[in-house]
């Protein structure tokens, strides 16, 4: 991603010298020697010198349990009230009892980018609709703040969602996230192209590690 992409979605960056983080919040890990981002939580912090987080699954790339090692270089991401942090840290040390956590040390800079236009790029991402019946379609298109599902116009489409305002919960895939990216939303346009319905959403409500995920896609489909 080359940087004049980045500066046309975030605001030029900030740094700082602490982890401003909530316990709970959801981090995304890229761990060396591992080539998927993996997910995580923090569950403590020492300010100025750790923190303390989950270990992720194995489930999620193979064993990693070689690569959990002091010394070994992590970078985190994590998205707090309207900005995406970054920084680089290394492990101190992991434990498996009582719980398998992982601690990191305190990293000194903190990048703070906050999001402030939506860039949205094309794509095919197979999605859904919870309704009774489920409505299944593909989103062709997509931002940190919204997409565009489309189905056929031969789906059957419950007159409650082909109105705008229309509440609906959206579900997706994107490639190499385990499971589902979801989202409440709102309709706030229908159109109807070709042999095709699109429904324009604005997310409304959505977990920060599903945000986060939503804008790293966006930003490595550059």
């Amino acid at each position: 991603m080359s940087e004049d992409s980045v500066d046309s979605h975030v605001d030029r960056p900030k740094v700082r010298a602490d982890v401003s983080a909530r316990i709970g919040t959801d981090f995304r890990l890229q761990i060396d020697g591992v080539a998927d981002r993996l997910s995580s939580r923090l569950v403590g912090i020492r300010t100025g010198e750790y923190l303390i987080i989950t270990t992720p699954s194995v489930g999620q790339s193979g064993d990693i349990a070689f690569e959990l090692i002091p010394g070994n270089r992590v970078v985190v991401r994590y998205a707090d009230r309207g900005s995406v942090f970054t920084f680089e840290t290394s492990i101190i040390e992991t434990i498996s009892t009582p719980f398998p956590l992982v601690f990191l040390k305190a990293p000194t800079v903190v990048v703070d980018r906050e999001i402030r236009s939506n860039r949205r790029i094309d794509t095919s991402l197979p999605a859904r609709i919870e309704s009774d019946p489920e409505i299944t379609g593909v989103v062709t298109d997509i931002s940190i703040s919204g997409c565009s599902f489309e189905v056929r116009s031969q789906e059957p489409l419950p007159d409650r969602l082909k109105k705008v305002s229309a509440e609906i919960i959206l579900r997706l895939k994107l490639p190499g996230i385990a499971g589902e990216i979801g989202a409440k939303g709102m309709v706030r346009n229908v159109r109807k192209e070709g042999g095709r319905i699109a429904l324009g959403v604005a997310f409304v409500e959505m977990e920060e590690s599903d945000q986060l995920a939503i804008d790293e896609y966006v930003k490595l489909s550059d």
